[in-house]
């Protein structure tokens, strides 16, 4: 028997939407799509969701309404919702929905992209009344094995190889979203005709992303003068120069607070208390950081962030290409 309620979560939306086309296939009639399958935003009223799922079915089949990034069950708030507004203001609707069921043929999806805020009394009336399904990945920035074997596997089905750095690249962009990755893949998959997906593939073919701030980070990390030089002006096409020179100065201080701590001797679970990270991710980063030392980390911050005031005051801004070659070959001469 296909439940009246159904509330999903979890942070793999990959599996989440494969979920809804199975249920929608079970529920509605093809041919009646149209009339019968209504899919809403999550930043819908619940008194919408409930006047829509209340609609019986037209024509054979039954009547399905999915509320996708469901927001009555997490943390997130309506964007134009008031700051101070109660978690529940507006799910009275759905709370007298559970209570006084649907009617015959009808039924709701949830699909909450996240976890779920069990604090809340709509989410605990839902988890009683409705069956609850968790798709959740289990990977973390310092432990991608799942996804590394999940986008290897895709890949073998698309008839296409992938190459190490484009895989990292990969959940560097989609932190690992399951529904994104397969997106992305079968996109460079037609692009690639049948030859390896590679890092330059992925950066010729993605929008800025995290993956372009990647690409600089691994080359830098790698000592790798010009890969590094061609990174950065990848990036300065795509965003505005202090904004990246501020997020890679930002990763550039936590790599030499890292190594200074290792070379003070902490162990890798005073290290991570010391970054807020957790010893999973310790040894990751400290591999990455093999061909550095802290005295060489702090020289390259100090000509990232000269480089960032000549920018600021005008004095490297009318030939910035210049001024980022300049830079990374301080960074690097460290």
């Amino acid at each position: 028997m296909i439940p009246a309620f159904t509330l999903v979560w979890g942070d793999d939306t990959h599996k989440q939407r494969q979920f809804e086309e199975a249920f929608a296939a079970k529920v509605v009639d093809p041919g009646f799509a149209a009339m019968n399958l209504q899919v809403l935003d999550g930043d819908v009223d619940a008194s919408t969701v409930a006047a829509s799922v209340a609609t019986p079915p037209f024509g054979p089949g039954g009547r399905l309404v999915v509320v996708r990034n469901c927001r009555f069950f997490s943390g997130r708030k309506k964007e134009d919702d008031e700051a101070d507004a109660p978690d529940d203001a507006d799910g009275s609707a759905l709370a007298t929905l559970f209570e006084q069921g649907l009617p015959p043929g009808c039924h709701l999806l949830m699909i909450v992209e996240g976890k779920l805020d069990k604090r809340k009394a709509l989410t605990k009336i839902a988890v009683a009344k409705a069956t609850v399904r968790e798709f959740s990945n289990t990977d973390t920035p310092w432990n991608q094995d799942g996804s590394k074997a999940w986008i290897s596997e895709y890949a073998q089905k698309l008839g296409v190889g992938i190459q190490p750095q484009a895989i990292e690249a990969l959940i560097a962009a989609t932190s690992g979203d399951r529904w994104r990755l397969s997106s992305e893949l079968d996109k460079l998959a037609l692009y690639t005709e049948g030859a390896p997906i590679t890092l330059e593939a992925i950066l010729t073919m993605s929008a800025p992303s995290d993956a372009d701030v990647f690409a600089v980070l691994e080359t830098l990390a790698q000592r790798d003068a010009l890969g590094t030089i061609k990174g950065f002006q990848r990036l300065l096409t795509l965003d505005k120069p202090e904004r990246v020179l501020a997020t890679l100065s930002t990763m550039l201080r936590g790599w030499h607070k890292a190594k200074h701590l290792s070379e003070k001797g902490l162990d890798n679970v005073a290290l991570a208390q010391e970054m807020g990270w957790k010893p999973g991710r310790v040894p990751h980063e400290l591999a990455r950081l093999k061909r550095w030392n802290s005295v060489q980390l702090q020289k390259a911050l100090n000509a990232l962030l000269d480089a960032e005031l000549a920018i600021k005051t005008g004095r490297g801004r009318d030939q910035l290409a210049l001024t980022f070659e300049v830079m990374v070959s301080r960074m690097l001469a460290a």
